[in-house]
């Protein structure tokens, strides 16, 4: 917008405006202003505002030339700030006639942009920069005459680590904490949000014993069961966060269950002894046998952390040379596995 007046004396002076190309508004009072909209001026060439009154002979003239646009450039406080902090940028223009008018032009590292205006503004005022402002900047400048738009500038946050994760490989999770069986591989992975990226140290039991993002325990064994801990490291920034996991190795009792028959309370009962000591968790001990329905219900069953054992009552046996099973499972062992023993209603009590 050209604006031209001529204060004072009576009566009023007529004004108007003559351009290049028939840009001109004359004849009225208030032809005062001219309107140009962006990018329609001529550079180059005089826009002149006429002034007559009617005891002047002669018109009075002024004339302005206008400037376009030099290309813009940015500056920024600070390409490389720290989360949290305060951040300016400026789209900085050598020459041109005023006003005008900025436009930013934002694009992420994933490819998506997003276009804001300030007006006649050329500065942007970030004061709590986080890490989704990283990413490019450029500035479009504008007036009556032109746009120029800057060269591309990279605004990189500087934040983190954040609160590492550990996956664990394969996956087996109780209330404890993760789980593994004996002679496995097993890998530990640690992933911190950071950047720069961040350096990983691992730790077992509070001492050191990796550094590198992924731990792998080739063949885990009962040894490694413990607390396992992801140190993530932006040394850049000199901070830290770290993360810790229990770990326990699952492990079966050596060899198979055992089993016996012994008489009990004066030889008027049998008691059956299974018994499959070591490993962790404890194994899983069940007996099967040549029950009768009504005494299969009034059989007693005891068992602890590595035996069970089974009291039957007189006249508990169908026959005699009953056959007992007990199976014993365990959460290390895809299969189960067992002992079995046989009984007789005699003085002397058989074993097997």
């Amino acid at each position: 917008m050209l604006s031209c007046s001529w204060e004072g004396g009576f009566p009023k002076a007529l004004v108007w405006w003559e351009g290049p190309a028939g840009q001109s508004r004359g004849g009225k009072e208030n032809s005062n202003i001219l309107i140009l909209p962006y990018g329609t001026a001529h550079s180059g060439k005089p826009y002149t505002c006429y002034a007559r009154h009617p005891l002047l002979v002669q018109s009075k003239t002024c004339s302005l030339t206008l400037v376009p646009i030099s290309k813009p450039y940015i500056l920024m406080s600070n390409a490389s700030p720290v989360e949290g902090s305060s951040v300016w940028m400026r789209c900085s223009v050598e020459n041109g006639t005023e006003p005008i008018q900025y436009t930013w032009h934002y694009e992420n590292y994933n490819g998506n942009a997003t276009t804001f205006t300030l007006g006649n503004s050329s500065i942007i005022n970030i004061t709590n920069v986080n890490r989704n402002h990283t990413g490019w900047y450029r500035c479009v400048a504008s007036n009556a005459v032109n746009s120029e738009k800057s060269d591309r500038l990279w605004l990189n946050t500087l934040f983190g680590p954040d609160i590492p994760q550990i996956d664990v490989t394969p996956y087996s999770m109780t209330r404890r904490g993760y789980t593994a069986l004996e002679t496995e591989a097993v890998s530990l992975l640690c992933q911190a949000q950071s950047n720069p990226a961040s350096q990983y140290v691992w730790f077992y039991n509070s001492s050191q014993v990796y550094t590198g993002q992924k731990f792998t325990i080739t063949k885990i064994l009962r040894m490694h069961t413990g607390d396992y801990t992801c140190l993530a490291q932006n040394t850049y920034l000199n901070t830290s966060s770290n993360n810790t996991i229990s770990l326990t190795v699952y492990y079966p009792p050596d060899g198979s269950p055992s089993c016996s028959v012994e008489p009990a309370l004066n030889h008027t009962s049998l008691r059956l002894l299974c018994s499959w000591p070591g490993g962790f968790p404890s194994p899983s001990l069940h007996w099967t046998g040549d029950l009768t329905q009504d005494q299969s219900n009034t059989a007693q069953q005891t068992s602890s952390a590595s035996s069970t054992t089974i009291m039957l009552p007189s006249g508990g046996l169908t026959s005699n040379n009953s056959l007992f099973t007990c199976l014993g499972s365990h959460a290390a062992l895809k299969q189960s596995t067992q002992c079995s023993t046989r009984t007789c209603e005699c003085s002397n009590v058989n074993k097997q």
